[in-house]
C-alpha cells in the first residue's frame, strides 16, 4: 500500500478466543471419517473428539501439549512479547511480569489495537489512510457450532471434570486479561 505503514492487530476477550478454536476443531473433527481422523495431521482434532476437554487441554503427549500451550496458553501475551505466532518458547526463563511488561512494550509500538467488536473502526480507518475499501466487520471465518452472540466459555468450562482443570485453563487467559485491561481494549 502506498503510504506509511500501518501496524495495527485484533484482539478477542482471550477465554472465548480459547473456547472458540476448541469448538471450532470439535466441529471440524466432527464431519472427518475414522480414516482421516487417523491421519498423523489431524492428530489434534482426533484428540479433541476422543478425549474430555480437559484431557484435550491437559493430558495430550508430550509434542501435543506443546502445541496446545503455543495455541491456547496466553496467546497474546507470548505473540506481543516475542513478536512471534508461536514465540511462547522464546520468553522461557521470563516471570509473568517480564512477559507482560515486555508484550506491553510491544505493543506501543503498534499504530492500533482493536477489539473484535470494532471492526467497523478498522474498515473506517483503512478506507481513511488509503482509499481503499475493506470488509471485515460482520465478516466469520472458523466458525464452530455455536450461534455467534452464544458465550463459548461457560460452555468450555462445562466440559472441563475438575476444579483444578478449571483453575488451569482458566490461567490460560489470565495474562491476556491483564495485558487487555492494561491497553485498555475493550473486548
Amino acid at each position: 500500500l502506498p503510504g506509511a505503514p500501518f501496524v495495527f492487530t485484533v484482539l478477542r476477550d482471550p477465554r472465548e478466543r480459547i473456547a472458540s478454536f476448541y469448538f471450532y476443531l470439535f466441529k471440524e473433527a466432527e464431519a472427518l471419517s475414522e480414516e482421516a481422523l487417523g491421519q498423523p495431521h489431524n492428530l489434534g482434532k482426533k484428540l479433541v473428539l476422543t478425549r474430555s476437554a480437559e484431557d484435550y487441554f491437559f493430558g495430550g503427549p508430550d509434542h501435543f501439549n506443546m502445541f496446545i500451550r503455543d495455541h491456547y496458553d496466553n496467546f497474546y501475551t507470548h505473540y506481543l512479547a516475542s513478536r512471534k505466532m508461536r514465540g511462547r518458547r522464546d520468553l522461557d526463563g521470563l516471570t509473568p511480569a517480564e512477559r507482560l511488561a515486555r508484550a506491553e512494550a510491544n505493543a506501543q509500538k503498534i499504530d492500533r489495537i482493536y477489539a473484535i467488536s470494532e471492526l467497523a473502526r478498522l474498515e473506517e480507518d483503512i478506507a481513511e489512510r488509503y482509499g481503499a475499501k475493506i470488509q471485515v466487520a460482520g465478516t466469520y471465518a472458523n466458525q464452530g457450532p455455536m450461534a455467534r452472540e452464544e458465550q463459548r466459555w461457560p460452555q468450555l468450562l462445562k466440559r472441563v471434570g475438575t476444579d483444578a482443570g478449571k483453575r488451569a485453563l482458566e490461567d490460560f487467559a489470565a495474562m491476556d486479561l491483564d495485558l487487555i485491561e492494561a491497553l485498555g481494549v475493550p473486548v
